[in-house]
C-alpha cells in the first residue's frame, strides 16, 4: 500500500475523500423528483497523521501558515497505484475545452498491452491544478490516441500536448478548513494529536 505525507508526517488510514457539489432536489405533489446539479464541484480531504518527534512543519502550518494555499501529493483510493500498470508519461492528444467530460490523450513512452490507468485513479493537468478522477478505465497499450473520461468536467482548458500528471506529479492545491485545529498537542516531547486534519480543494 502507498504511503502518503502531509507537512512531512505519515497519512494515517481511514482518509477520507469527498465529493463536494451543491445538489438540490425537488419532489412535486405526485412524489417525482428532479435533481439539479450546479457545475462547481471540489474533492475535499480529512484524515489525521502519526505521531511524530519532529513536527516543525505541520506547526508553521497550522498556526503562522494556517490560512495559506498549499500543495501535497494526492493520496489516491487504496488500491490505486497497485492497479495502475501504465509507468509511463502521456500528454493530451489535441485541445479539450472547458466542460468537456472526454480528454483524447497519447502515451509519449511507457505503453504496451495491458498497461491501464484505472478508472477510480486522480489526475491532474500540467496547464491547471483542478484535480480530476478517472471515470473508465483507459489502456494505453500503443501510441495511438485514447479516450479518458473524467469527473468532473474540464473547469479549464486543456491544450494539445499538455502532461497528464500522474503518481507523485498529482498535486493536490488545498486551503485548510476552519474546522482544522489551530495548533499541535505534544505529550512526552512527541507531537501527539493534530487533530482531525479538513482540507478543502482550492479551485
Amino acid at each position: 500500500m502507498t504511503t502518503y505525507y502531509y507537512k512531512g508526517q505519515e497519512i494515517l488510514t481511514p482518509y477520507n475523500i469527498f465529493d463536494n457539489r451543491t445538489v438540490f432536489q425537488n419532489q412535486s405533489l405526485n412524489l417525482q423528483r428532479t435533481t439539479t446539479f450546479l457545475p462547481g464541484q471540489r474533492f475535499d480531504l480529512n484524515f489525521q497523521v502519526k505521531p511524530s518527534h519532529d513536527p516543525s512543519a505541520i506547526m508553521l502550518a497550522h498556526i503562522s501558515g494556517f490560512h495559506s494555499v498549499d500543495t501535497m501529493i494526492m493520496p489516491q483510493a487504496l488500491g490505486m497505484e497497485e492497479k495502475r500498470t501504465f509507468k509511463g508519461s502521456a500528454v493530451a492528444a489535441s485541445n479539450a475545452v472547458a466542460g468537456a467530460d472526454v480528454v483524447s490523450i497519447v502515451a509519449s513512452n511507457g505503453h504496451g498491452a495491458g498497461k491501464i490507468i484505472p478508472a477510480g485513479y486522480f489526475v491532474t493537468f500540467a496547464g491547471h491544478p483542478k484535480l480530476y478522477m478517472i471515470t473508465e478505465d483507459v489502456e494505453l497499450n500503443d501510441t495511438t490516441n485514447k479516450s479518458l473520461k473524467i469527473y468532473p468536467r474540464l473547469n479549464s482548458d486543456v491544450v494539445a500536448s499538455e502532461n497528464v500528471n500522474l503518481g507523485d506529479d498529482v498535486l493536490y492545491t488545498y486551503e485548510r478548513d476552519i474546522k482544522t485545529a489551530r495548533g499541535v498537542s505534544f505529550n512526552n516531547g512527541v507531537l501527539t494529536n493534530p487533530g482531525t486534519i479538513n482540507l478543502v480543494e482550492k479551485i
